[in-house]
C-alpha cells in the first residue's frame, strides 16, 4: 500500500479526489486536480464563526485509516464540549488521542496537529453577540489590516464604529483601491463613492455594482427611409413623453440584466448566456464586474481577447447572491427616479428629434 502524506489524505478525503496511487500518470493528474483546489480554497476569506477542524485520531492514522469528521467550532460553547464531541465521535477507541488533521478559516496559531487554542471560543462567544453585519465587518478588517481574528484584533475593532448605510465589504474594497491608486488617495475616494453594491463571490473576488446615473435627456430619431419611426410619430412620442416613460427608459437596462438572470433575452425568449465574472481593473484581480456569455463564446478568442484577466463561471452560490444584488440595486434606482420626479416632476427633462437620415 502507498501510503500518503495526511494532509493531502484528508482533502482527498473531503473533496472526493480519487487517491494518486498507481501510475505516475495518475498520480501526476491527480495532484493537479488536488493543487487547483487547495489554490481555490485559500483565495476565499477567513472567518472565524465559520471554523471547522477534521478531528481523527493517532491511532487510527497509525493504522492506516483517515476515518474522522469535519467539526464546526462554533456549534461548541466551549473546548471542553467541542473535546467531548470528540470522545463521542471516537467511541470506538478506549482513551483516543486527538489528530486535527486539517482545519478552516482558523488562525494558524491556534491549532497545530495535537493542539488546539480555547481563545477561539472567547472570539466566537464574543462575535455572536454582534449581529451580522458587524461579525462579517470584523472577518474582513482582519483581512484588509493583515491581522489574525484573535482576542487583540477584537480589543481594537471594539473601537470602531460601523456605519448602517456603510457598503458591504467596504473595507476589503478600501484596501484594494488603496492597492490599485497607491498613490492617489482621491482617486480612492472617488472609485469608492461611485459603488453602490458589493458581492463577496466564493473565490474571494468583489463583484461592484455602480451607482447608476439619472438620465433626463431623451432624442428621437425620425427617418424618411425605413431606418426609424416617421416624424409625425417621433413628435407624437416626444410629445408624450412623461414620468411613466422616464422611469421606463431609465429601467431599461437594469431590467434587461434581470431579465438575463431570469433566463430570457431582451424578447423574452430562452437564453443559454451563463453568468461569468472578469477582473474589471488591469491592477486588480479581486475587484471585478459580471457578463452574460453563452459558453461557446466565452471560449472564443475572438470574445475573450476582450477579457484580458480572464473568465471565471459563476458558481450557483455566486449566481444567486448576484441576482439579489442586481434586484436590491433595481429597487433602489426605482426610488431615486420617484424621489426625482416628486421633487422636479419632468419640468427638467431635455427631449428633441432629430433625422436619421442626416
Amino acid at each position: 500500500m502507498v501510503r500518503t502524506p495526511w494532509r493531502y489524505c484528508n482533502y482527498q478525503h473531503a473533496y472526493n479526489i480519487t487517491p494518486f496511487i498507481g501510475s505516475e500518470i495518475n498520480q501526476s493528474l491527480c495532484k493537479q486536480k488536488f493543487l487547483r483546489i487547495i489554490l481555490k480554497k485559500e483565495k476565499a476569506m477567513n472567518n472565524i464563526m465559520n471554523a471547522k477542524v477534521y478531528v481523527s485520531t493517532y491511532y487510527k492514522y497509525a493504522s492506516g485509516s483517515l476515518a474522522g469528521k469535519w467539526l464546526t467550532l462554533s456549534k461548541f460553547e466551549c473546548k471542553k464540549d467541542f473535546l467531548a464531541a470528540c470522545e463521542r465521535l471516537h467511541k470506538n477507541e478506549r482513551d483516543p488521542e486527538f489528530m486535527f488533521q486539517d482545519y478552516d478559516n482558523l488562525p494558524e496559531s491556534f491549532i497545530d496537529e495535537g493542539y488546539i487554542s480555547d481563545e477561539i471560543w472567547q472570539v466566537v462567544n464574543e462575535l455572536n453577540t454582534y449581529d451580522v453585519k458587524r461579525r462579517e465587518a470584523f472577518a474582513e478588517w482582519c483581512e484588509a489590516k493583515g491581522y489574525e481574528q484573535d482576542l487583540e484584533s477584537l480589543k481594537e475593532f471594539r473601537t470602531i464604529k460601523i456605519n448602517k448605510s456603510s457598503l458591504p465589504h467596504e473595507y476589503l474594497l478600501q484596501e484594494e483601491y488603496a492597492n490599485i491608486w497607491a498613490s492617489d488617495k482621491r482617486m480612492q475616494q472617488y472609485c469608492m463613492k461611485d459603488i453602490s453594491n458589493c458581492v463577496l463571490t466564493s473565490f474571494g473576488g468583489l463583484v461592484v455594482f455602480e451607482k447608476q446615473k439619472i438620465d433626463t435627456k431623451f432624442c428621437f430619431g425620425y427617418s424618411d427611409c425605413g431606418q426609424g419611426q416617421s416624424y409625425e410619430d417621433a413628435q407624437k412620442t416626444e410629445n408624450n413623453f412623461g414620468a411613466a416613460s422616464f422611469l421606463k427608459a431609465n429601467l431599461k437596462d437594469m431590467d434587461e440584466v434581470l431579465q438575463l438572470f431570469s433566463g430570457l433575452d431582451e424578447y423574452g425568449n430562452e437564453t443559454y448566456k451563463k453568468l461569468y465574472f472578469t477582473p474589471k481593473y488591469y491592477g486588480s484581480k479581486k475587484i471585478m464586474h459580471f457578463v452574460f456569455l453563452t459558453p461557446g463564446r466565452a471560449i472564443d478568442p475572438d470574445v475573450t481577447r476582450f477579457y484580458p484577466g480572464g473568465l471565471i463561471e459563476a458558481s450557483v452560490e455566486d449566481f444567486k447572491k448576484c441576482y439579489q444584488a442586481q434586484k436590491e440595486e433595481r429597487t433602489k434606482f426605482e426610488k431615486r427616479l420617484k424621489s426625482y420626479l416628486k421633487k422636479y416632476g419632468t419640468s427638467k427633462l431635455k427631449t428633441w428629434t432629430y433625422w436619421v437620415d442626416e
